[in-house]
């Protein structure tokens, strides 16, 4: 008995020790990216991204040279998955580098003709080549149906009312895209993918990823009305698609109470479920998520993190 107590309290120091680390290290600045990725790697067995692709392999000629005009280093293509016939090519690294190579990609877009987008981690990347083999309507198809969707008439409105609040002041945020950010750590996930897509318009995006379309989540063209009309209102960019999410970079965040208060109500019929599981009312997204140069919205998903 005396030994199991021993041990029990051997494992209490321990735990204690760990939480005490952590709160320290985030006190100071955060643990070390080495300790950061020996955490996250630890986590779990993540499924491998891709297949790699050979440099003399055509399928990556596209690719390869939109890095060079890019001026990123030549790094190692993989090709993620395969969407109607066409090669989805990209690249897998760190999450912390991976805005700065979606940046760059996308300052070339306009000569390449080829649209970068973050698609997460191994999981999220799983998810999307699923997604592309079980869809049968093609991107164009989807984006042809999205040009006559209004999404101030044909989005669904709630019979519930929604939540409301005090609006109160705006509290700027920095830029943050969960979808390169372990969920429980905060940490920028070791491996994440970032994809070229063959579109000259990010709006597109949904359309080849086949994202959406389960309970919970719009089906893919309604994304791409949503992003059209979003990039006209207030210059919003999808930086990052994952597996349940959305994110976007905005460029003209409306500043006057009742202009976010508006858009806030908006976004809610585009993502109901958010507000609901953020137990959030539409002042506090016009006083937080409207005013951000990042949003990330977010929508249910069974078996998804």
């Amino acid at each position: 008995m005396r030994e199991r107590l021993a041990l029990g309290g051997v494992v209490l120091l321990l735990f204690g020790g760990l939480t005490v680390w952590t709160l320290v290290s985030h006190r100071d600045g955060g643990p070390s990216e080495a300790d950061r990725e020996l955490y996250l790697t630890a986590m779990h067995d993540a499924p491998p991204i891709g297949v790699d692709l050979h440099a003399a392999d055509p399928r990556g000629a596209d690719a390869r040279l939109a890095f060079q005009r890019a001026d990123l280093s030549d790094p190692p293509l993989r090709l993620l998955f395969t969407r109607a016939g066409v090669p989805i090519v990209g690249v897998v690294g760190p999450g912390r580098e991976a805005l700065r190579v979606w940046t760059a990609l996308s300052a070339v877009r306009g000569e390449t003709h080829l649209t970068p987008i973050i698609l997460g981690d191994a999981y999220a990347v799983a998810a999307h080549a699923d997604a592309a083999r079980f869809t049968s309507e093609t991107p164009e198809a989807i984006i042809a149906r999205a040009r006559a969707i209004d999404v101030l008439t044909s989005s669904p409105v709630s019979d519930e009312p929604l939540p409301r609040g005090t609006l109160s002041g705006v509290a700027p945020r920095d830029e943050r895209y969960e979808t390169l950010l372990d969920p429980v750590m905060g940490f920028p996930i070791v491996e994440v993918a970032v994809a070229l897509i063959p579109t000259d318009d990010p709006a597109e995006i949904p359309a080849w990823l086949s994202f959406g379309n389960w309970r919970g989540c719009p089906e893919p063209a309604v994304h791409v009305a949503w992003l059209t009309y979003l990039r006209e209102r207030v210059g919003a960019v999808p930086v990052a698609i994952g597996a349940d999410r959305i994110e976007l970079r905005v460029d003209s965040p409306p500043s006057a109470p009742e202009e976010r208060v508006a858009l806030a109500e908006l976004l809610a019929r585009w993502a109901p479920g958010m507000l609901a599981h953020d137990r959030g009312t539409i002042e506090g997204w016009a006083d937080t998520l409207v005013p951000s140069r990042s949003w990330s919205i977010w929508f249910s998903r069974p078996h998804t993190r």
